[in-house]
C-alpha cells in the first residue's frame, strides 16, 4: 500500500466549484527548472538558454480568507501559492469531463518559454524514449539499406 508523504501535500482547503469555471483564474504558471535539474548544472545552463522555464496551464485557486482582486489580470503566483496545476489539474479536469461538465482548459497545457517546437520535441523524447529510440534506429537502418542498395547498383 502506498505511504502518504507530508511533502506531497501542500495544503487542503475548500474551493467553490464555480471558481473552477471562472476564466480569470486560468493563468500560465512559470515553473523554474533549477530545482528539477539541480544535479545537472551544465544541462540546466543549456536548457535555460535554449528553452527557458517550463510553462503550465494552471488555475489560481482562491486563497483562503482573501477576496479575488478587482484588476483584470491576477498577480503572478509561484507553484506553492494556491495554484492547481500539473497532474492534479489533469485529474480534476478528467473528473469534471467524466461528470459531463468540462473545465475550460486548453488541450496543450505544457510547453517551454522560449521554443515551443524544440521544447515539444524534448518533451516527446522524455515522455516516449523507447519510441524515439525505435524510430531513430529504423530511420538509420533505412539509410544504411538505401546506401547499400545504391552502391550495389
Amino acid at each position: 500500500m502506498p505511504k502518504l508523504q507530508a511533502c506531497e501535500i501542500a495544503d487542503v482547503f475548500w474551493v467553490d466549484v464555480q471558481e473552477l469555471f471562472n476564466p480569470r483564474r486560468y493563468q500560465i504558471l512559470s515553473y523554474p527548472l533549477e530545482q528539477t535539474l539541480r544535479v545537472h548544472p551544465r544541462v540546466l545552463v543549456i536548457v535555460k538558454r535554449l528553452l527557458g522555464d517550463m510553462l503550465f496551464d494552471c488555475i489560481y485557486l482562491p486563497r483562503p480568507h482573501h477576496p479575488l482582486p478587482d484588476d483584470k489580470y491576477l498577480p503572478r503566483r509561484d507553484v506553492h501559492d494556491f495554484v492547481l496545476w500539473g497532474l492534479t489539474l489533469r485529474a480534476v479536469t478528467h473528473l469534471f469531463a467524466a461528470a459531463g461538465s468540462s473545465l475550460p482548459v486548453r488541450p496543450i497545457a505544457q510547453h517551454f518559454e522560449k521554443s515551443k517546437i524544440l521544447g515539444g520535441f524534448v518533451l516527446y523524447c522524455t515522455r516516449k524514449p523507447l519510441t524515439v529510440v525505435v524510430g531513430a534506429t529504423a530511420f538509420l537502418s533505412s539509410i544504411v539499406v538505401v546506401k547499400l542498395v545504391y552502391t550495389a547498383l
